[in-house]
């Protein structure tokens, strides 16, 4: 399950959950014990030494060669290599628990890929050890624990995770779709997630509210020039053509209310894959629910100023490489964002220059490049900040 949190640098998949009412599974398992994360060592099972107390904050200082080191092990396809460079990043001088939760995640998921379930357990575990609130592993313990029958524990950590990702506070929405968040050198996708109930595309009013939290944070100064897609999901089942229908109009429920309170529904794309690409295993109830669901991830950067444009315009290449990018010619909309930024170079134009790198790191995200995804990451961030 690389999409658990590879789906970019040591940053960006986009957690809000709408909870409608739509394919998804129940069983009960011990929540894992909450640990303090103010002074957190490493489990005796892991060789590295255990962080210092204090944390960097600066991503190029502390865990740019950790941010390498993890986004080659998501880019690597064998399974012995995969696990040799997680392993490597594990062993720099990172302190960020986010971070490291990150890797080990990834660690866990190589390992339950290759059928190597006792060992992906204990990376899950390690994971959630060091930072409770990170959500991908609960959802790797489920699918884990499904995959070997053990369907009481599975039910539990996906509860577990239905449960953390349907509260949360205004910093941890931005954390989940800011292209700022400095956990984006790990390279996450920056996404967000909302549920539906079962057969049912309409919002209800527990949705309702958590679309009121993630508005608040869309219509502040930074959010206002972000293009978003709406992916639409369901669980399996059904009918495969029903279910096509039913994810597309789940997205566009969603568009529909926030157009409604004011969000630009330009800087909105609906996409819907039905049964096709489930974040848990169908096999229960409650592993069904977390499938049904829209993931709200975001996609690109508009310009905010104005102006007038001389020769090829630039506005003109980044709408291109926009459309490009929904259509998922990613190397097409690399060879816009390119042409785009040459020009603001040529014109000086900071704005734009910024513009251009945030569009193509979000590319790099897609093609899977971790290395030129962070060099264009970091050249955005030096500008936002």
């Amino acid at each position: 399950m690389k999409t658990k949190i590879s789906n970019f640098f040591f940053l960006i998949v986009f957690g809000l959950f709408l909870t409608l009412t739509a394919c998804h599974k129940t069983h009960q398992v011990k929540p894992e014990p909450t640990i303090p994360t103010n002074n957190i060592t490493r489990s005796t099972s892991r060789s590295p030494a255990a962080p210092p107390p204090t944390l960097k904050t600066n991503p190029r200082e502390s865990c740019e060669s950790v941010a390498a080191f993890y986004n080659q092990g998501n880019d690597a396809t064998e399974f012995k290599e995969r696990v040799d460079l997680f392993k490597k990043a594990l062993d720099q001088d990172c302190q960020e628990e986010k971070i490291l939760a990150m890797i080990y995640n990834n660690l866990g998921d190589a390992y339950e890929q290759a059928g190597r379930y006792k060992e992906a357990i204990a990376e899950y575990k390690e994971a959630i050890f060091i930072k409770p609130d990170h959500l991908t592993p609960y959802i790797g313990l489920g699918n884990v624990y499904s995959k070997i029958g053990v369907h009481q524990e599975a039910d539990s950590y996906y509860q577990q995770y239905l449960k953390r990702t349907l509260i949360k506070d205004k910093e941890q929405l931005h954390s989940s779709l800011s292209l700022r968040s400095k956990t984006r050198a790990v390279k996450p996708v920056p996404s967000e997630t909302l549920y539906f109930g079962f057969d049912r595309a309409d919002l209800t009013e527990g949705a309702q509210k958590q679309l009121e939290e993630l508005l608040a944070l869309l219509l502040d100064d930074e959010f206002s020039y972000y293009r978003f897609q709406l992916i639409g999901h369901t669980c399996s089942l059904g009918e495969r053509p029903y279910n096509q229908w039913l994810s597309e109009n789940r997205g566009e429920s969603v568009k529909q209310w926030l157009k409604e309170h004011g969000y630009p529904a330009g800087y909105l794309e609906i996409i819907g894959f039905g049964e096709d690409k489930p974040i848990a295993e169908n096999i229960t109830e409650e592993g069904r629910k977390l499938n049904r669901r829209v993931e709200i991830k975001t996609v690109g950067l508009e310009l905010k100023t104005k102006r007038s444009y001389r020769g090829e315009k630039e506005k003109d290449l980044l709408d291109k490489g926009h459309q490009s990018f929904s259509r998922g010619n990613y190397q097409e909309a690399a060879s816009f964002y390119e042409r785009a930024l040459e020009i603001f170079k040529q014109d000086n134009f900071a704005e734009g220059i910024k513009t251009a790198h945030a569009n193509f790191y979000l590319v790099y995200l897609e093609l899977g490049d971790g290395e030129k995804a962070q060099e264009h990451y970091y050249e955005f961030l030096t500008m936002a900040e």
